[in-house]
């Protein structure tokens, strides 16, 4: 279901503590670095990958998706990575379409602008659509799939060094939890994206 309600305090303290902790860690390690720009935005995208997983994760299953965890964990994932995002289109390149074409490459640059745009209004809807529609939740998969496979491609095929380990344990996680649905869904018949059936108005 996709309504909003009250957020439980226990959800904001246990999801935003880990999100604080990380993102300072992430930020004080690049104090260290000689180029400091550049590792906080390295390392910004590390925290916003490790909190996809969890997000991820409880999203392939109907019983957590969209509960207060998910869409939390989610949402602290997307405003690591709107650092990032700032670091990088920000600050390296100035907020300049064509520096970033430059550097990166049409099909990369593209896809990272792409992925910028389909989370924000994903993260926007989900705390603010306050009814259920077919065509959401299926853009709520393809905007996991898209930046999981972003993040895989990204960390494991593309960079290297310990970005690489957080590509794979991601990648591992949640194929672990896809075919634990899938097993799931072959002993309830079920699917893996349920009807949506309209909710009655308030």
């Amino acid at each position: 279901m996709l309504v909003p309600r009250k957020v439980s305090q226990t959800a904001v303290t246990s999801t935003f503590v880990p999100f604080a902790v990380l993102l300072s860690s992430a930020l004080l390690a690049a104090e260290r670095a000689e180029a400091l720009d550049h590792s906080r935005l390295l390392y910004s995208s590390w925290v916003s990958l490790v909190l996809a997983i969890p997000a991820l994760c409880l999203f392939v299953f109907p019983a957590t998706r969209n509960s207060d965890y998910e869409r939390l964990t989610w949402t602290w994932s997307y405003v690591a990575y709107l650092i990032h995002f700032y670091y990088a289109f920000g600050l390296t390149y100035g907020w300049s379409f064509a520096r970033t074409y430059s550097s990166q490459g049409a099909a990369i640059a593209t896809n990272n602008f792409l992925v910028t745009a389909i989370w924000t209004f994903d993260v926007a809807t989900s705390w603010s659509v306050r009814r259920s529609y077919r065509w959401l939740e299926i853009e709520r998969w393809v905007t996991r799939l898209f930046v999981f496979v972003t993040f895989v491609v990204s960390s494991v095929f593309i960079f290297h060094g310990f970005v690489r380990l957080l590509g794979i344990s991601m990648m591992a996680a949640v194929i672990l939890c896809v075919v634990a649905r899938i097993v799931q869904v072959a002993g309830t018949g079920g699917g893996l994206i349920p009807k949506v059936h309209p909710m009655p108005r308030r």
